[in-house]
């Protein structure tokens, strides 16, 4: 039978103990003869071949970003990672393609199922949607007859256009922040203090909020 290589990102997801396991039983077929997880957390790397020892291990942070699934079934391979700079997962199957079909499906239809759509479409169009609305804003009340407020001319109208690409940029770090696209969370952990920095990215977008629209006044 003919070999295959199949390559694709995935949906963003947040994985609890009980959907990792869900998927793990999933993916261990009576083929598989090798199933490896790796989590990267404070520049360790943890290994483990079951999700009762992550489960089990104590040392481990309740939140984990990056972490790495292979599953090895003779000669058919499965990869399955999250890079949290990246902001990505990725899915990579080589073998035989009947196998590798079957895999794809499995993996495919566990995100459909479980992943955040409109976190997926965040880290597309994020940044784009908030600088647009942010400059149609500002042109959209020039319009109305605000423009003594911004006191726009063709040139302060493209700081407004930078600013507001600066202001989204910080927005969507934000989001990345606290609401990471890959996320495993071990629930018997401490909550991550979710609210307080929270506050934090509100005061730092306030203050870049401020120095652009008054140096479009100066301007």
């Amino acid at each position: 039978m003919s070999r295959v290589i199949y390559e694709t990102d995935l949906e963003s997801i947040h994985l609890d103990e009980d959907s990792l396991s869900e998927l793990f039983t999933l993916l261990q077929t009576d083929s598989v003869t090798e199933v490896t997880i790796k989590l990267h957390a404070n520049k360790f790397t943890y290994e483990y071949d079951t999700v009762d020892e992550i489960i089990e291990d104590s040392t481990l942070p309740g939140f984990i970003q990056s972490f790495e699934l292979v599953v090895v079934a003779d000669d058919n391979r499965l990869k399955l990672t999250s890079d949290d700079d990246e902001n990505q997962i990725k899915l990579r199957i080589s073998g035989e393609q009947e196998w590798a079909r079957e895999q794809r499906r499995t993996v495919e239809e566990f995100f459909e199922k479980r992943g955040d759509k409109v976190r997926t479409l965040a880290q597309k169009w994020l940044v784009w949607a908030v600088a647009g609305l942010l400059t149609g804003g500002v042109l959209l009340l020039d319009r109305l007859g605000f423009s003594m407020l911004f006191r726009l001319t063709d040139n302060n109208i493209v700081v407004v256009a930078f600013g507001s690409l600066l202001v989204a940029g910080v927005v969507k770090s934000a989001v990345d922040y606290l609401h990471p696209y890959a996320l495993i969370r071990l629930t018997n952990r401490r909550l991550h203090p979710y609210v307080s920095k929270a506050f934090r990215w509100l005061t730092i977008v306030a203050g870049l909020l401020t120095i652009v629209f008054t140096g479009s006044q100066v301007l």
